[in-house]
C-alpha cells in the first residue's frame, strides 16, 4: 500500500471536483442511512438488509465526509489514516462481507 501515496493528487482540480461531488454523495447516501434507520424490519431476512444497509451506506457517508474535509483542507492526518490502515481496512472489509453473505445464506436457508 506504500503506492498508494503516490496516486493522491494534491493538484487543485482534483480536489475541487471531490470537494464539489461528495457532499452529493453525502446526502444520498444520508437519505438511505436515515431510512434504514427508521425502517422497522418485519423478519430476520429484513434485519439482516437492514443491518447491511445501515452499516454500508454510513460507511459511504463517513468516507465522503473524510473525503469532503481533505479536499478542502488537505489534512496530513488523513493522508496517514488513509496509508496506515488502506490494507487492514480491505481485509476486514472482505472479511466481514464474507462473513455477513455466509450469515445470510444460512438465514435464508433454514429460514
Amino acid at each position: 500500500m506504500k503506492n498508494l501515496s503516490s496516486r493522491l493528487s494534491h493538484d487543485l482540480s482534483d480536489r475541487i471536483l471531490i470537494g464539489c461531488f461528495a457532499p452529493v454523495v453525502m446526502l444520498v447516501t444520508g437519505i438511505i442511512v436515515a431510512f434504514a434507520y427508521t425502517w422497522k424490519p418485519r423478519s430476520v431476512v429484513d434485519k439482516v438488509v437492514d443491518v447491511l444497509l445501515f452499516e454500508a451506506f454510513f460507511a459511504a457517508f463517513c468516507l465522503c465526509g473524510l473525503a469532503f474535509i481533505w479536499a478542502i483542507a488537505t489534512p496530513r492526518w488523513i493522508e496517514k489514516l488513509t496509508l496506515d490502515h488502506a490494507a487492514r481496512t480491505i481485509v476486514s472489509l472482505v472479511l466481514f462481507g464474507v462473513g455477513l453473505c455466509a450469515a445470510l445464506a444460512v438465514v435464508l436457508v433454514l429460514g
